[in-house]
């Protein structure tokens, strides 16, 4: 049985696609067969991240002993480990900071 195919354009920044025009001269491959090998390992490593969620979310549910942050919140309030105002205000972390964070951990240059 045939594969199936489809034709598909995306924008691709231009020194991006001079590293990726590099790569497919070096190699003697085309953009085609570049751009297929980095979808499936993409792709592989998201379902995986994926599946991996779910099954911890699985475990997490399953587990009796399990309480949500608002609770565990609580707990330590009543225990004296937290004040109710160490809970108050904005986020310690600015959404830029957190993704500028999240690029600086990928490591993809």
């Amino acid at each position: 049985m045939p594969t199936r195919a489809s034709t598909t354009s995306v924008r691709i920044p231009g020194d991006l696609l001079d590293r990726f025009d590099r790569l497919a001269r070096a190699t003697e491959r085309t953009r085609s067969y570049h751009v297929i090998k980095a979808l499936e390992a993409y792709i592989a490593e998201q379902d995986y991240l994926v599946n991996l969620f779910a099954e911890a979310t699985a475990e997490a549910d399953a587990d009796p002993t399990a309480v949500t942050n608002a609770d565990a919140a609580a707990n330590a309030i009543a225990a004296g480990l937290l004040r109710p105002e160490d809970l108050e205000g904005p986020d310690p972390v600015s959404h830029e900071e957190y993704e500028a964070a999240q690029q600086q951990s990928v490591g993809w240059k």
